[in-house]
């Protein structure tokens, strides 16, 4: 154990910087800290105090593809459909109300919407385009459209943090960076950051990570491939905020490079199959009360009860599943079932391999998976863990 907590202070202080050590506090999820459990109930109010299931109009106008990216403002889902080529606006009860603009090339139109972010400072919206960021208000009333040249760089999730928008990337032939800053202003490029260890082949993007970074309590936390570390970058440095020891430690870059592999997914595959290293992290969002970080693997993830300092390493489950979710808000994580998702569920149900309460059951039931939209899942994270 002693190795793996040298390497952790060599991180540190090399992502550090020339910031002093003695002001920063990392947050350590030891492993007697951590106990293993198989699975979480609907009805264990030591993580969820409750359930909201949100079935999303199905409408000619409301129809959607695939959700990218999910925002709660002002009460509203805010969603991003790749497939319909559509930012969409339903209302708390999951009436669908207007959309932000359409497909074309016109004034208000986009081409090939990427991500948006929400500017609460100008109360307004920012779609990232191919080569443009259109800017509507918050009631999808069009602005303006600013030139951008990011290259072909896919953004796969925005968020505004005061004077910059914080940027998770696909990683391409041109630039192998996971992250970026643009300026809110005008949007031109500040900086890329924290490399992938390969290049992708020519014409290949690839993004390998699922919700990667949160903003919470003013700040952004994120992480890295192949890392059992979450950082803070705040004033234009890296900073370290929370460790996780998972008995193994992270893949060296010596290993990736032995691989002799320039295909993301190669690689990713053999990292996580290979047992001398951790997988690293994949996702990460925090709460009032929890923070929640998924393992690379996918066939796991960490709860972190903040108040009684008490870790949690659980299996990822079907139902309820907490894993991998779309947005957070306040003590709220959102999921989404896809229709192929729910299927699945329903196929699961019948063949009695999971099990869930008699009104989820019923909302499964009743679902059409041909015709019906997404439903959004609201996990309420609970108060209060210290009964486990």
């Amino acid at each position: 154990m002693k190795v793996y907590l040298n390497i952790f202070v060599l991180i540190f202080i090399f992502y550090a910087g020339c910031s002093n050590p003695s002001h920063i506090e990392v947050l350590t999820i030891k492993q007697d800290k951590i106990k293993e459990i198989s699975n979480i109930s609907f009805d264990d109010k030591s993580f969820i105090d409750s359930c909201l299931f949100i079935p999303l109009e199905t409408s000619v106008q409301s129809l959607i593809g695939y959700i990218n990216q999910i925002e709660i403002i002002d009460n509203k889902f805010f969603i991003l459909d790749e497939r319909s080529v559509r930012l969409k606006v339903f209302d708390h009860n999951g009436k669908f109300l207007y959309d932000v603009g359409r497909k074309g090339r016109g004034p208000g139109e986009y081409i090939a919407p990427m991500s948006f972010f929400v500017n609460n400072k100008e109360k307004k919206i920012g779609i990232i385009d191919i080569a443009h960021v259109h800017e509507y208000n918050l009631e999808g009333v069009y602005l303006k459209s600013i030139s951008i040249n990011l290259g072909i760089t896919g953004v796969e999730k925005a968020t505004c943090v005061g004077d910059e928008i914080f940027c998770y990337t696909q990683i391409d032939h041109e630039h192998n960076m996971n992250y970026m800053l643009l300026s809110s202003e005008d949007y031109s490029l500040k900086k890329r950051f924290r490399p992938y260890l390969v290049k992708p082949k020519l014409n290949m993007r690839s993004s390998l990570m699922v919700h990667p970074y949160c903003f919470f309590n003013g700040k952004i936390h994120y992480t890295s491939l192949f890392s059992d570390t979450i950082f803070i970058y705040e004033n234009g440095k890296e900073i370290p905020y929370l460790f996780i020891e998972t008995g193994k430690p992270n893949v060296s870059s010596r290993y990736i490079e032995s691989l002799n592999l320039d295909d993301p997914w190669q690689v990713f595959s053999r990292v996580i199959t290979n047992e001398r290293y951790s997988p690293g992290l994949s996702e990460f969002c925090e709460t009032d009360n929890f923070i929640l970080t998924g393992l690379l693997d996918l066939r796991n993830f960490y709860l972190w009860d903040k108040k009684a300092e008490k870790g949690f390493r659980v299996k990822y489950n079907k139902l309820p599943d907490l894993g991998m979710p779309k947005t957070v808000d306040g003590n709220k994580i959102v999921r989404v079932w896809q229709p192929e998702q729910i299927q699945d569920y329903q196929d699961a149900i019948k063949e009695g391999t999971i099990t869930c309460p008699e009104p989820v059951k019923t909302i499964l039931k009743g679902y059409d998976p041909e015709y019906h939209n997404p439903i959004l899942v609201i996990y309420y994270l609970s108060h209060n863990s210290e009964g486990v």
